[in-house]
């Protein structure tokens, strides 16, 4: 039995493949394929982060989000779901080609112990072989949409990309990890480059690559990616998040403070230039060049994993704030207590 690992990375159009797989799970079976049931949290397989890094600081917020911070209920879930995982791989004909997706994987994930005790599972389970797929993107044009999602999923965040270190985006040190476990041969690296992909579509590529044929038969009609909130709000999301503190952790109170945020039009907020900057974009694309070019070579015998070409963001560092802006942000807070 073969199992598809779709480890991201982050904004990459993860939710895409998770919405395109979760949909089409009917059509998907008819062709000899299965999106996992086991370890879901909406289309994700979120819970698979937590099986592998129970107690990691980098799976804190899952654990908070899913209210798993007692020892107690975070033990049971994992128990839980490794029994569910390995009932439906049991029950699952031989011939048939497992399928999970979590960019969490990539992200929360930061040592061998945890990428080997993932693989145990589904070892112990009745798997027989792997393919870890992973997308990566140039991380100087990936920071300012990772900074939108994680104001809009309610943390507070700084506006300068220079101060952003996360692990996972040395993505030699990323890969690593996983070809260690799984093998070299077992990982499929993708350059996450929408121009590329047939019809611009990232799930028809991710289909591509698990080898799924008859791909006009599957619905796409829902498979819009997440929307990133326009530029000139994110400084005021910050401050709303900050207030949105006081409310406790409230997953539907944080959608609702970005929905209502989105009703607002644009032209009730002064207009203003936020760019990266070319400067800081190459400051970034230098910093992650070395790591960049061992994966190039490892994998696809070249010097250059991506082209580099100075683009254009609206991002950077929050300026003043006028009255009428202030007046919208209080009625906001005010709807929302």
């Amino acid at each position: 039995m073969k199992l598809y690992i779709h480890i991201g990375t982050e904004k990459t159009g993860t939710t895409a493949i998770q919405n395109c797989l979760f949909e089409n799970r009917t059509q998907l079976s008819k062709e000899g394929f299965a999106y996992l049931n086991s370890a879901l949290i909406n289309e994700n397989h979120l819970l698979l982060s937590l099986l592998a890094a129970p107690h990691s600081l980098k799976t804190y917020e899952i654990r908070k989000r899913l209210n798993l911070l007692e020892n107690k209920k975070l033990e049971k879930i994992i128990h839980t779901t490794i029994q569910k995982i390995r009932s439906e791989i049991k029950t699952a004909k031989n011939d048939t080609k497992l399928i999970v997706s979590s960019e969490h994987l990539s992200s929360r994930i930061d040592n061998l112990q945890q990428v080997e005790r993932l693989k145990n599972i589904f070892i112990t389970s009745g798997v027989k072989e792997f393919r870890i797929i992973i997308y990566l993107r140039r991380q100087d044009l990936l920071l300012p949409s990772y900074i939108s999602t994680s104001l809009k999923v309610g943390n507070l965040q700084s506006f300068n990309v220079l101060s952003i270190n996360d692990s996972w985006l040395y993505y030699d040190s990323l890969i690593s990890l996983w070809s260690k476990t799984f093998g070299k041969d077992s990982i499929l690296i993708n350059i996450y480059d929408k121009t590329k992909f047939p019809n611009g579509n990232i799930y028809w590529h991710f289909l591509n690559q698990i080898n799924c044929k008859y791909q006009t038969n599957f619905d796409i009609t829902n498979q819009t990616p997440n929307k990133s909130l326009s530029g000139i709000k994110l400084p005021y999301l910050n401050i709303l998040n900050q207030y949105r503190q006081d409310f406790s952790h409230n997953n539907f109170l944080i959608k609702n403070i970005v929905k209502k945020l989105e009703l607002i039009p644009d032209n009730n907020f002064a207009p203003r230039d936020f760019k990266i900057g070319s400067i800081n974009q190459k400051i970034i694309f230098d910093k992650y060049k070395s790591s960049n070019q061992t994966i190039a070579k490892t994998y696809f015998n070249r010097d250059q994993l991506f082209d580099y070409h100075i683009a254009d963001f609206k991002f950077d560092a929050i300026p003043y704030i006028s009255t009428k802006e202030i007046m919208l942000i209080y009625l906001l807070i005010e709807e929302l207590k």
